[in-house]
């Protein structure tokens, strides 16, 4: 959740940041049209959006294959766990990174939405997980943060 927070607060600095750029170089004639309130609310929406528009756009591009692959990687690490969903956040010249969120039930009782990343190579037409590590999890004390971030 602390994860999520921060990046809706960089996404809120990199709207001034691109609102300010804006203005600085509009035409003097046309500053008084200008509302920068607005220019910087759709400028927010768009640049909170893109990151997870981007991974929808490339998961279905790509991750009908690396389906059976994550969901293997995920139950290996995980027996208990389920396969929630996962996305694919980068694949260019069979490699790939992707995230993938599973459930399990907790060591204190409850259910955790555990977080891995895993870095894909294709071989052969089929997808393999090279490498993987634990983004959140607090049965196995990890904390950290994917970008964008998921849960």
């Amino acid at each position: 959740m602390i994860g999520m927070i921060g990046y809706l607060i960089a996404c809120f600095v990199v709207a001034i940041v691109a609102t300010m750029f804006v203005a600085l170089f509009r035409p003097i004639k046309k500053m008084d049209s200008f509302l920068s309130w607005r220019f910087m609310i759709v400028m927010y929406i768009i640049i909170l959006l893109a990151p997870y528009g981007y991974a929808e756009v490339m998961t279905n591009l790509y991750g009908e294959n690396m389906k059976a692959s994550v969901e293997q990687t995920l139950l290996e690490q995980s027996p208990a766990g389920e396969l929630q969903y996962y996305k694919v956040l980068h694949c260019y010249n069979g490699k790939a990174r992707v995230v993938a969120v599973g459930r399990e039930k907790s060591k204190w009782g409850g259910m955790e939405r555990p977080v891995i990343a895993i870095k894909m190579e294709e071989s052969d037409g089929k997808w393999e997980s090279v490498e993987f590590n634990w983004v959140t999890s607090d049965d196995r004390g990890y904390d950290s943060v994917s970008l964008p971030p998921y849960w």
